[in-house]
C-alpha cells in the first residue's frame, strides 16, 4: 500500500513489492484515453482466467514440482504470507488456489530476491529450458550445431555497438549501448573505431 512505501531520492513515494497490484493495471489496463474512468481491464483477473483457460494446474502442484513442502492449510503463513487466511474466503481448499494468486502471495526469501521460491523455481526452469531446448543456442556444446572455440571467442568479444555500427548509418555510439552514454564512464565513440569486431573469416567453411 502507499502508506507502507518508502521515499525515493526525489521524495516520491514508492510502493512496496507485495501481493497488491497497482490500479493502473487492475482498473485501467488498455483503457482508451476518452473512455469513462474505470472501464479498463484487470490484469490480475485476466492472468487468472488465462491460467484456467490453458488448464494450468493449481499453485500446490507447482510447489510440488519445485520440491517445496505441501501447504498445511489457510493458516500457512510461512508459505503464503500474513494474508493467507483471506484466501480461505475465496477458495474451498488450498488445492484450488490459482497459480498466479499463489505466486503473488508467497513471500520472497533471502535466496530468491523479490519473488517467492515457487516463482523463482519456475523462472529458472523456464529460462534453462529455453536455452537447453534450442539446439542453435550460440554456446551449445553439440558440435554438429555449435561454434568452434575460435568462433565462440570472437562472438564473445563482439559488442552490440560494433554490430550496430556495421549495419546502421550511425556516426557514434557508446561502447556499451545498454547503458546511457556518459562522458565519465561510457563515452561516445566514433563508429569507425567500433566496426569490425566480428571476424567473418572464422565462419567461412
Amino acid at each position: 500500500s502507499r502508506e507502507d512505501g518508502v521515499l525515493d531520492s526525489n521524495d516520491r513515494l514508492l510502493e512496496d513489492v507485495d501481493r497488491n497490484i497497482v490500479e493502473d493495471v487492475t482498473k485501467f489496463l488498455f483503457q482508451p484515453p476518452d473512455a469513462p474512468r474505470g472501464s479498463g481491464f484487470d490484469l490480475v483477473a485476466l492472468n487468472i482466467q488465462r491460467g484456467r483457460d490453458h488448464g494450468l494446474p493449481p499453485y500446490t502442484k507447482f510447489r510440488n514440482f519445485c520440491g517445496l513442502r505441501p501447504l498445511t492449510g489457510f493458516n500457512d503463513v510461512e508459505a503464503l504470507g500474513p494474508f493467507v487466511a483471506e484466501l480461505g474466503n475465496v477458495y474451498e481448499s488450498v488445492d484450488d488456489i490459482d497459480l498466479f494468486t499463489g505466486l503473488l502471495h508467497e513471500p520472497a526469501t533471502n535466496d530468491t530476491g523479490i519473488v517467492g521460491p515457487t516463482l523463482a523455481c519456475l523462472l529458472v526452469t523456464q529460462f534453462s529450458h529455453l536455452k537447453s531446448g534450442d539446439r542453435f543456442f550460440f554456446d551449445t556444446s553439440k558440435e554438429e550445431f555449435g561454434f568452434t572455440d575460435d568462433q565462440l571467442a570472437n562472438i564473445r568479444e563482439t559488442t552490440l555497438a560494433s554490430v550496430m555500427c556495421e549495419n546502421l548509418r550511425i556516426p557514434q555510439l557508446p561502447e556499451n549501448v545498454f547503458i546511457q552514454a556518459s562522458n565519465k564512464n561510457n563515452k561516445l565513440v566514433n563508429c569507425r573505431k567500433l566496426k569490425g569486431t566480428l571476424d567473418l573469416r572464422l565462419f567461412r567453411e
